[in-house]
Parts: structure tokens; C-alpha cells; sequence
């Protein structure tokens, strides 16, 4: 059991840590939303574990890879990302490569290395966690944990 509980752990801490981190950002948090939305991002792990896989990867790239620009872009500029940036990375793709070459610093790719890592931690266990999961004691876990908050 205890092993299981792990597992479920590393699966809300995925899923749970990019939604917080943007509501942390936001002038106005809404942890409310944010446990909501962390809850309703883990669930296709419980309802569909063969899954597992693509949706990791998909929430890599829908929601670890937005915020990693805009950690990035807070940590070089000391402000939110912008729509003038955005549509610039848009519009010309090269224009990334001298963006980072120009002003990536020490602690922007130390950041970097540390999401790339998470990312193929994730990638490479969760598959294997979900599917080791029994729904029943994820759910009984789900239901006391709601419960208890």
C-alpha cells in the first residue's frame, strides 16, 4: 500500500506542480481552481492507464513548455511573458535560437536542465505507475482525501 501511495503522490505532484506554479504567478491566485484543475488532469490516469504515455507527453507539451517560457522569460526579464514575444517565436521560429543564444543565462538553463529532467522522470515512470495502480484503492484514496480537506 504504502508503494501505491507513492505512486499516486508523483502522479498529483506532475500534474498538481505547473497549475500551481501559474496560479502562484498570478496577481490573484485561485488555489481553489487550482486543486480543481489538478484533479480533473490526474483523472484521465485513473479512468484510462493505457493512456498513460501520450498523456504525459501531452501535458508536457500543453502545460510544462507554456510555463517554462514564461519562468524563463520572468527569470531574464523580470516580467510576464507578452503577446509581442509570442507572436514573434510564432511568426519566426529562428528567431528562438537567437533569443536563447542572446540571453540564456546560469540559472535559466540550470531551470531548464531541472524541467528537462522532471519531464523525462515523468515521461519514463508514470507510464508503469498508472498502470500499477489498482482504481480502487485511488479511488477510496481520492475519496478520503476530499474528505479530509
Amino acid at each position: 500500500m504504502p508503494k501505491q501511495l507513492l505512486n499516486i503522490l508523483f502522479l498529483l505532484a506532475y500534474t498538481t506542480l505547473p497549475v500551481l506554479l501559474n496560479e502562484s504567478l498570478q496577481t490573484a491566485p485561485d488555489l481553489g481552481f487550482a486543486f480543481l484543475a489538478a484533479a480533473v488532469l490526474t483523472a484521465p490516469y485513473i479512468l484510462f492507464p493505457s493512456f498513460s504515455f501520450i498523456y504525459t507527453i501531452l501535458l508536457a507539451l500543453g502545460l510544462y513548455f507554456p510555463l517554462w517560457l514564461d519562468l524563463c522569460h520572468r527569470l531574464i526579464f523580470d516580467s510576464p511573458i507578452d503577446n509581442a514575444l509570442l507572436s514573434n517565436l510564432y511568426h519566426n521560429p529562428l528567431y528562438m535560437l537567437e533569443f536563447a543564444q542572446t540571453y540564456m543565462t546560469p540559472p535559466t538553463i540550470a531551470f531548464s536542465l531541472l524541467i528537462l529532467l522532471w519531464l523525462c522522470l515523468a515521461v519514463s515512470f508514470i507510464p508503469r505507475i498508472s498502470a500499477s495502480c489498482s482504481s480502487t484503492f485511488i479511488i477510496r484514496t481520492f475519496f478520503w482525501s476530499s474528505l479530509v480537506v
